[in-house]
């Protein structure tokens, strides 16, 4: 599922973040957006908004979108009533400190939906009509919908903006590259002067053997 990039934000412990959600092309089917073909399935597509599981659930007429069909096509809305999408509360968000590639915030929020067919007429004498299901409107059904929410804590908050500053610090930035290229010439050094002890040695041991 690909999110897209909505907003910059701030937490209440001043912590800086990119907000990515699921838009309105999350879920598009490939009319909509190029590339999107994947979520249909026997070459049937599905309504933006949804994504069919058919596959994934043996055959059954299962699809998942967004709480109260959020960022849908409005066809999806009106074949049901009740419904009273809020970006608010039904919006997939995650936060990301981008200097560390962090989650600040995650409010992962799907909902799965049956669609309701009338169910056909076969044979001759209609033996296998269901009555019940012959009139039926050709519907998504919302079913239930569930949140998974998670965010960090004032402590952790206060240890990344920490570590952000550490990583944005010119003056932190110098010492550790002078730290590194100290390091990195003391190897040079040790380096030569063990390559000289092998040669004197060398050079020792040809002389005592003439």
């Amino acid at each position: 599922m690909k999110l897209f990039y909505k907003e910059d934000i701030t937490d209440v412990a001043k912590l800086q973040g990119y907000r990515f959600w699921g838009s309105n092309h999350t879920f598009a089917n490939g009319s909509v957006v190029s590339g999107n073909e994947c979520y249909c399935v026997k070459h049937t597509c599905a309504p933006t908004g949804l994504v069919n599981a058919e596959s994934c659930r043996m055959g059954a007429p299962a699809f998942v979108s967004f709480p109260h069909f959020l960022n849908a096509d409005p066809f999806l809305l009106d074949g049901v009533s009740g419904l009273d999408p809020q970006e608010g509360k039904h919006s997939f968000i995650i936060d990301i400190v981008p200097e560390l590639g962090v989650p600040m915030k995650v409010a992962a929020r799907l909902q799965i939906n049956l669609r309701v067919l009338p169910y056909p007429q076969h044979g001759k004498f209609h033996i296998d009509e269901i009555d019940i299901l012959k009139s039926v409107p050709d519907v998504y059904l919302p079913m239930l919908w569930f949140e998974i929410l998670a965010d960090i804590t004032q402590d952790q908050a206060g240890q990344l903006n920490t570590l952000v500053y550490i990583l944005q610090s010119p003056i932190l930035n110098t010492i550790i590259w002078c730290v590194l290229l100290s390091l990195a010439l003391l190897t040079l050094v040790l380096v030569l002067v063990v390559h000289y002890w092998r040669n004197r040695n060398r050079y020792n041991m040809v002389n005592s053997t003439q």
